[in-house]
């Protein structure tokens, strides 16, 4: 897995306190804002093709 751009990291795999493990993932890089995280309203997640449900900042 390799990022698509320079504004993304992988996130590692790793395991939650109930056990669950969680797979890897891209995410955006932390910025102060929402609006351009790939689980915000408007924006779609280039890697899985989910579009984002969380409002935007000032909704």
């Amino acid at each position: 897995m390799r990022p698509l751009a320079t504004s993304e990291h992988l996130v590692s795999a790793y395991y939650r306190r109930d056990g669950q493990f969680v797979q890897p993932y891209f995410a955006t890089n932390p910025d102060g804002t929402r609006n351009n995280n790939y689980s915000t309203r408007g924006n779609t997640n280039p890697h899985t093709g989910i579009a984002g449900t969380k409002p935007r900042d000032g909704e």
